[in-house]
């Protein structure tokens, strides 16, 4: 049994772990971990490829838009 790794999967965990709380580091660690492919199609994630994935994917915008996340909370740079 494995996970397809389609940008759609990775997007979506990586939302899902980060809206729990997983630092950038920690899930770039379980990409790597899981051999998830990067968007380039390399074979390491790095904490800035998780955010970039994250920023391009405008979610924190919509995050922001739909409440949740709070005005508090830091926005990636």
């Amino acid at each position: 049994y494995f996970v397809t790794a389609t940008p759609g999967v990775i997007v979506h965990r990586v939302v899902i772990e980060r809206d729990a709380g997983t630092t950038w580091q920690s899930i770039a660690d379980g990409l790597n971990e899981d051999a998830f492919p990067t968007q380039r199609g390399g074979t390491r994630w790095r904490v800035s490829s998780v955010q970039r994935l994250y920023q391009s994917h405008g979610l924190d915008r919509e995050a922001a838009a739909s409440g949740l996340i709070s005005k508090s909370r830091p926005q990636l740079r």
